[in-house]
């Protein structure tokens, strides 16, 4: 098979299988974190678990992904030289760990719209489309816009329709509305004033300054920043260094990036550092008091007697559980988008990750009975319109590959440029020799080079090493 053929192989096999890897490990992944963020799913939920639970998916991360690197040559050290510059990798890790942190605490920040994080999470597509054609020389056609843009607006048509589902289940929940209190509305009366006071309590030790709206909005907006900068960063990086795995890069970029997280996450950074919470140990001591994951099993299943099969491991408590459970989903759900970064364009990564916004939800329906209103299937539809579109539509038209044809004509039609000199005569009547002039609409070919320019530079101004 011709290298050229084997590679678009390679490719499309790389983008089908990151993208199972994602709709499943990432809806796996998403599943336990809501057990463990939603206290109206589990008692013990933590709503701020990010701040320890990161660090332990870079940990099962780390742990997945040492065997790709481990050097069993029995020469040099115990790992492989990377084929990617650790200095690439450490550029990327000052913009992910930092990312992963500020999400985490994004929530300390002041009270952040439920409607501008409802947008802010759905407009990864427009943030990569703006990064790449501001700072990445990205063009994109006027179909590919379009079907990004519907694609966005089924994502966060279906967080509005969520709203609607779960402001009908409060309306018509008993105790409410008029209705007598009922011990069903005294416990949830109840449960949300101690989710008062406990965010009441952590906002006690949060600086006045992350207590306002603004600082937490700015968050987000960072956040979708550097998540946008980052795909189109780690995409450039695979082009130039190909030869690094996709275990490769996991590996670097995790190791590096738990060092940062667990020094902003210890009890001993400042309390702003860790945006007003409790550091990662005393958070840990607190999950390890959780109730047994066995009884977490039965209210999830509805039968007491199912979670007798889990023998002594129904007795852990379910907090340490399940953030073992969600480390192990984290490594097929990254794994999968390092190959989408591999094998696909960043704008198609995002596509394919709010892709699978909608597939979780279609799951939820068809295995769980998640109610649902006609706004869902609106918003569903768009999000598979708009990213099947987005894989067929056009790319912007060829122009960097006319410009490439031109400049070769135009060296046909005259002496290469530096080589022939050319006579010209001065004020004095002297004749020197000069070099000649390129033609001001002819750009450079890539093998150009220009001794007194600095260095060469290909049709679309990149400079040549």
């Amino acid at each position: 098979m011709a290298a050229p053929a084997k590679a678009a192989q390679d490719k499309s096999a790389g983008f089908l299988w990151g993208t199972l890897l994602v709709m499943v490990g990432c809806g796996l992944n998403n599943l336990v974190l809501e057990y463990m963020v939603e206290t109206s799913r589990n008692p013990d939920a933590d709503r701020r678990a990010g701040i320890l639970l990161t660090p332990v998916q870079f940990v099962f991360v780390i742990l997945a992904s040492l065997p790709e690197v481990l050097n069993m040559s029995g020469k040099g050290g115990f790992l492989r030289a990377p084929a990617m510059p650790l200095g690439v990798m450490l550029l990327q890790v000052l913009l992910h760990a930092p990312m992963s942190h500020l999400n985490n605490i994004a929530f300390a920040f002041g009270k952040v719209s439920q409607v501008l994080h409802v947008v802010v999470r759905s407009a990864g597509g427009v943030a990569s489309m703006v990064i790449g054609w501001a700072l990445f020389t990205k063009r994109y056609s006027l179909a590919q816009v379009t079907a990004m843009l519907l694609a966005t607006g089924g994502a966060v048509l279906i967080a509005v329709a969520e709203r609607f589902v779960h402001a009908g289940d409060a309306a018509a929940a008993p105790g409410c509305c008029g209705d007598a209190p009922t011990p069903e509305a005294a416990a949830t009366a109840a449960l949300a004033a101690d989710e008062a006071a406990a965010a009441a309590a952590d906002g006690s030790n949060t600086p006045a300054w992350m207590r306002s709206a603004a600082a937490g909005e700015a968050v987000l907006v960072v956040v979708l920043v550097l998540a946008a900068f980052l795909t189109h960063l780690q995409s450039s990086a695979r082009k130039r260094y190909p030869g690094a795995s996709a275990g490769e890069t996991l590996f670097w970029l995790h190791i590096m990036g738990v060092v940062m997280l667990l020094g902003a996450g210890s009890d001993a950074a400042p309390a702003a550092v860790r945006g007003g919470e409790e550091g990662m140990l005393a958070k840990a001591q607190r999950w390890a008091s959780s109730r047994p994951f066995s009884a977490l099993v039965d209210d999830v299943t509805g039968a007491p007697g199912w979670s007798s099969v889990l023998g002594p491991a129904g007795e852990a408590p379910c907090m340490l559980v399940l953030a073992v459970l969600n480390g192990l989903t984290q490594v097929f759900c990254i794994r999968g988008v390092t190959m989408l970064v591999h094998s696909a364009e960043p704008v198609m990564v995002t596509l394919v990750m709010t892709a699978r916004k909608a597939v979780t939800w279609a799951l939820s329906v068809v295995l769980f009975g998640h109610p649902t209103i006609w706004l869902h299937y609106v918003a569903a539809g768009a999000v598979f319109i708009g990213v099947a579109a987005y894989a067929q539509v056009p790319g912007p038209s060829p122009l960097p590959a006319a410009a490439v044809a031109h400049a070769k004509d135009g060296e046909s039609k005259q002496p290469s440029r530096g080589t022939e000199p050319q006579a010209a005569s001065d004020a004095s009547g002297d004749v020197s020799l000069r070099r000649r002039k390129p033609a001001t609409n002819a750009p450079l070919s890539e093998s150009e080079t220009d001794d007194d320019d600095g260095p060469a530079r290909g049709v679309d101004g990149t400079v040549v090493r």
